[in-house]
């Protein structure tokens, strides 16, 4: 069986360049790439990611900031509950977004602005989307 690599794109964001969403990945996840930046944050559940060919565990606590040059799969051991944040540039500060460079991997990251973003996405007004903004650079800077 031959491997395929999936180029995943989100319809959902395409309007306002940004989709949030809590969910299940039961089973491993194929070699990927996406055309936006991803953040995505591991409430439950046990696995390995394969980020450009570096190996790290998947576990509670962890968060993972991927960008559009980065190919990934995923194996996982125990169903994976994680916050999956798909976003354009435009949600990030410009300087924020100079500094960043390629994946990162961060362990024991605290869960509550990840919930404040699960609370307040999709945002019903302009100073809705301000706070979205400000907890997802609040992510980067943390």
């Amino acid at each position: 069986m031959r491997n395929i690599v999936k180029r995943l794109n989100r319809d959902e964001a395409k309007e306002l360049g940004l989709y949030i969403t809590e969910r299940i990945v039961p089973e491993d996840y194929p070699l990927h790439w996406h055309e936006f930046y991803e953040l995505e944050y591991i409430l439950s559940g046990y696995g390995k990611a394969s980020i450009n060919n570096n190996e790290y565990i998947l576990e509670p606590h962890t968060l993972i900031f991927l960008t559009p040059a980065d190919f990934q799969y995923y194996k996982i051991i125990e169903p994976i509950k994680l916050i999956n944040i798909n976003l354009t540039e435009d949600w990030i500060d410009d300087a924020i977004f100079k500094r960043l460079d390629s994946h990162t991997i961060i362990r024991n990251f605290n869960d509550f602005l990840f919930k404040a973003l699960l609370l307040e996405y999709p945002g019903k007004n302009d100073l809705d989307q301000i706070y979205l903004k400000y907890l997802i650079n609040s992510i980067f800077v943390h």
